[in-house]
C-alpha cells in the first residue's frame, strides 16, 4: 500500500507510525490531565477567595454592629 509515495506495507513505516501515534495520544492524555487539574485547582482557588471574603465582611458587619457605626 503506498500513500503519497510511502510504501506503508514496510515494517519500519509501520513501527514509525505507530511510535507517532502513541506518542501523540500520551502527550493528549498528559495535557487532558494537567488541563483538568488546573481547572480544579483555580476552582478551589476560587472558592477559597469567595469564603476568605465573605468572612471578611462578616467580621466587619459585626464589628459595625457591636461599635453601632
Amino acid at each position: 500500500m503506498k500513500i503519497l509515495g510511502i510504501n506503508f506495507s514496510s515494517l519500519r513505516y509501520r513501527i514509525g507510525m505507530m511510535l507517532v501515534i502513541l506518542s501523540a495520544l500520551m502527550v493528549g492524555y498528559s495535557l487532558w490531565e494537567t488541563l483538568s487539574f488546573n481547572a480544579d485547582q483555580m476552582k478551589n482557588q476560587l472558592n477559597e477567595t469567595d469564603n476568605v471574603t465573605v468572612d471578611l465582611l462578616s467580621d466587619l458587619a459585626s464589628i459595625s454592629l457591636f461599635s453601632m457605626e
